[in-house]
C-alpha cells in the first residue's frame, strides 16, 4: 500500500534472472576491462553492506564490467541494475553484443544519449542516492552481454582513468520480457520466481448478482497462449470471465443462459475492456467502441462470490500483462458511461 495513495498489489509473471551472480561482481563471470571491483563497499538498497564498487584504473580506454549470458537471437530482453554515484558521474549501460545502449548520470539522475534500437528505458530514484536503472532491447545473437561502463562524459567511450573514481553497483538482472520486474537475487545459478496469483473469496456482496459491470485496463506484451484477465465465479456453471486467446479478446457470461462477446484483430498493446450485464441487456465495450451487445435473458443459479486475477478458478495461465485498473460495479452502466470508462 502506498502511503496516502491508492492501494496497489504487486502481481508479477514468472521471470528468471539469467545472471548467475547478481550481487558478487568480483566473481569471474563478470569480466573486468580497465577496471576492478571492491566487494562490499557500501550499503545496498536492501540495507546491508553488500554493494560493490566498480573502480576505473589509470589506463586510457574503456573502463567496464560485463557478463556473457546465453540468449535467444531476435528476442526481447530487459536488463536492470542498481547504481549509485562513487566519484564517476556517467555510466554507459548496454548489451555488448549490439550497439544498443543508454547513458545515465548517477549523480543527477538524468539520462543522456540513447543509441541503437532501445525499446524502453527507465530509472527509479531510491533512498540514499541509489537508482534502479533498466533498459529493454532485442538480442542480436545467441549471447546477451550486459555491460556497465564508466564514462567521463555523456556518450564517452574512452578516457584516462584516475584509479579511484567509479560507481556503486548491486542487484543486476537479465530477464526475458519487455519490462523489468522486481529484483530476483542469485548466487551461483539462475533463479526463477513463479507467477503471482491472487484471489478474493467470499465477496458476493461486492459483485452484482443480477446486473453489473466488470472493467479491466490491461496492457499485454504477447499474443501467445491464453491470457486470463478476470474470472468471477463460484463454479464453472456460474461465472463471468474476460480473457485473451491468440488475437481475440473474449467476454463470457455462463449462467442459466450463456453467451460470449468476441473482439477480433487484437494486437499487442493496451486495452480498456468493460462487460456490462443485466438480464435482457448485455454489452462489451473496448477502447471506447461497442464490440457487441445482445438481449439474452439469464439468471445466475449460484452466488458469484470469488474473484480471480491471472487465473481461472485457481488454474493459472500465461500472464504477460500489466494491469492499470480493475473495477467492479453492481449496476449495468449506460452506453454513455461505458464509452467514457473505456475511452
Amino acid at each position: 500500500y502506498t502511503g496516502g495513495g491508492c492501494p496497489h498489489i504487486l502481481a508479477e509473471p514468472m521471470r528468471t534472472n539469467l545472471l548467475t551472480y547478481s550481487e558478487d561482481f568480483s566473481n569471474a563471470i563478470w569480466t573486468k576491462n580497465g577496471s576492478s571491483v571492491t566487494p562490499n563497499a557500501t550499503t545496498s538498497p536492501d540495507g546491508t553492506i553488500n554493494a560493490d564498487k566498480l573502480v576505473e584504473d589509470t589506463s586510457t580506454g574503456g573502463h567496464q564490467i560485463q557478463s556473457i549470458t546465453s540468449a535467444s537471437n531476435s528476442t526481447i530482453y530487459t536488463t536492470s541494475v542498481f547504481v549509485k554515484y562513487a566519484g564517476r558521474e556517467w555510466i554507459r549501460f548496454t548489451d555488448a553484443q549490439s550497439s544498443n545502449r543508454i547513458h545515465f548520470n548517477t549523480l543527477t539522475g538524468v539520462f543522456g544519449t540513447i543509441s541503437g534500437t532501445v525499446i524502453d528505458y527507465n530509472s527509479t530514484a531510491l533512498e540514499d542516492g541509489w537508482y534502479k536503472l533498466s533498459f529493454t532491447t532485442t538480442s542480436v545473437a545467441t549471447a546477451y552481454t550486459p555491460r556497465i561502463a564508466l564514462a567521463e562524459a555523456d556518450n564517452d567511450v574512452s578516457y584516462t582513468g584516475d584509479g579511484v573514481s567509479g560507481v556503486y553497483i548491486w542487484g543486476a538482472q537479465l530477464e526475458l520480457g519487455s519490462y523489468p520486474t522486481s529484483y530476483i537475487p542469485t548466487d551461483g545459478g539462475t533463479v526463477t520466481r513463479n507467477q503471482d496469483i491472487f484471489t478474493r473469496d467470499g465477496i458476493g456482496s461486492l459483485i452484482g448478482q443480477t446486473e453489473g459491470t466488470v472493467f479491466v485496463d490491461v496492457d499485454f506484451d504477447t499474443l501467445s497462449g491464453l491470457n486470463m484477465f478476470l474470472s468471477i465465479r463460484p463454479n464453472s456453471s456460474n461465472k463471468i470471465e474476460m480473457y485473451r486467446d491468440g488475437n481475440l479478446i473474449y467476454g463470457d457470461i455462463v449462467s442459466s443462459s450463456s453467451f460470449t462477446f468476441i473482439k477480433t484483430g487484437v494486437t499487442v498493446g493496451r486495452y480498456k475492456i468493460a462487460l456490462s450485464y443485466s438480464s435482457g441487456s448485455n454489452a462489451m465495450y473496448i477502447n471506447g467502441d461497442l464490440i457487441s451487445n445482445n438481449s439474452t435473458s439469464f439468471a445466475f443459479t449460484s452466488t458469484l462470490n470469488d474473484l480471480y486475477v491471472n487465473s481461472r478458478g485457481g488454474t493459472s495461465f500465461i500472464e504477460q500483462s500489466k494491469y492499470y485498473n480493475i473495477q467492479l460495479y453492481k449496476t449495468a452502466l449506460t452506453p454513455t458511461q461505458l464509452i467514457a470508462l473505456t475511452s
